[in-house]
């Protein structure tokens, strides 16, 4: 991809270069109109990405040349790619999807946080509870978040939790392991419907050893 970043445009990620072509594809298989959501698969002389020992997940990646990425996007009016979310971590909230990502900004854009990462826990009805962590410089700023947030998106998009920890868990190379987070979510949740409010680090310590390094307590707020 060619990219400028453009203020009013944080989620483009440019255009594809001359090496690279870049579908957006839809469930069954067809490029999506202009405006419309799919996952970006890409196609290129480049060496591949592929997962150690495994063939049939790496065959399904590849298939007629084409990877799959996982990650969904749509084209604008100027041809650019704008990025909405890794499909995995994406929010199903009244039927329609929701980046988290999105979320996280505006989470972000709170003077007390430092870190955000929004996860879903996916209910029976396939809905998602939305679940926030944060990371805070400022631990005061806590009991003003939940309405920073409640003010600025609509009341079905807000978080059921606000979770606050030390740090977010991340890979080695930075980025943030949501799947950890979804778990502690998870758990978070039962507790809210088992009527406690906390979630002390002895709680997530059961899945060691990620939790229980933090040595951190975790505040639910109400």
């Amino acid at each position: 991809m060619t990219q400028r970043f453009v203020p009013e445009c944080p989620f483009s990620v440019g255009k594809p270069n001359a090496l690279t072509e870049v579908r957006i594809v839809g469930d069954d298989g067809r490029d999506v109109a202009s405006g419309e959501l799919g996952e970006i698969w890409l196609r290129s002389r480049a060496p591949k990405r592929l997962f150690l020992n495994a063939p049939e997940v790496n065959a399904r990646l590849l298939a007629d040349g084409w990877h799959r990425t996982g990650d969904l996007a749509r084209f604008d009016e100027r041809g650019e790619v704008q990025f909405f979310d890794r499909k995995v971590d994406t929010l199903s909230i009244r039927g329609k999807l929701v980046s988290s990502l999105e979320l996280e900004c505006l989470v972000l854009e709170h003077p007390a946080v430092r870190e955000a990462a929004v996860v879903g826990v996916r209910q029976h009805a396939g809905d998602s509870q939305v679940v926030a962590f944060v990371a805070l410089r400022d631990p005061s700023g806590l009991p003003t978040l939940q309405q920073f947030v409640a003010e600025r998106v609509p009341p079905e998009h807000r978080p059921h939790r606000i979770i606050s920890v030390m740090a977010l868990p991340r890979t080695h190379n930075g980025k943030v392991l949501k799947r950890e987070l979804r778990l502690d979510a998870n758990i978070a949740l039962s507790r809210q419907a088992n009527g406690s409010g906390i979630l002390h680090h002895d709680d997530a310590a059961l899945r060691a050893p990620l939790l229980a390094s933090s040595g951190s307590t975790k505040v639910l707020l109400p």
